[in-house]
C-alpha cells in the first residue's frame, strides 16, 4: 500500500501503463503533426486548475442557498451536478475575465531583460 491506496498489480497495472503510453503517443503525434489546439480547448486547459480553487466556495454558497430554499443540498444527483457545473463555468469566466487580463497587465510591467 502507498498512502493507504492499494498497489496496482497484474492486469490493472498493465492497463494503466498501456493507457498512458497510448495517450502519450497520441499527444506526441498531434504535436509533431503541427495540429493546433482550438481556442476553446486552450481556455478549458488554462481554467483546469481553477475548479480546485473555486469548488469549495461554490458548493458552500450553493448548499446554503439550496438549504434556504428548502432543498436538501446534497440529496440528489441534480443538486450535486448543478454546483459542479457552476464551479466549471466560474472557472472559465475567471480565466477569461480575471486571469488573462491580469497576466497581460503583469507582462507589460516586467522590466525588459
Amino acid at each position: 500500500m502507498i498512502g493507504g491506496l492499494p498497489m496496482l498489480r497484474g492486469v490493472a497495472a498493465t492497463l494503466v501503463v498501456l493507457f498512458h503510453l497510448q495517450a502519450a503517443a497520441l499527444i506526441y503525434g498531434l504535436a509533431a503533426g503541427g495540429w493546433r489546439m482550438p481556442g476553446w480547448a486552450l481556455v478549458w486547459g488554462e481554467a483546469s486548475y481553477l475548479p480546485d480553487l473555486l469548488h469549495l466556495l461554490v458548493f458552500s454558497v450553493a448548499g446554503t442557498l439550496l438549504r434556504m430554499a428548502g432543498v436538501a443540498p446534497y440529496g440528489s444527483l441534480l443538486s450535486m451536478l448543478a454546483p459542479g457545473l457552476l464551479a466549471t463555468a466560474a472557472s472559465v469566466a475567471a480565466t477569461l475575465w480575471v486571469e488573462r487580463p491580469y497576466l497581460a497587465w503583469a507582462k507589460g510591467r516586467r522590466p525588459s531583460a
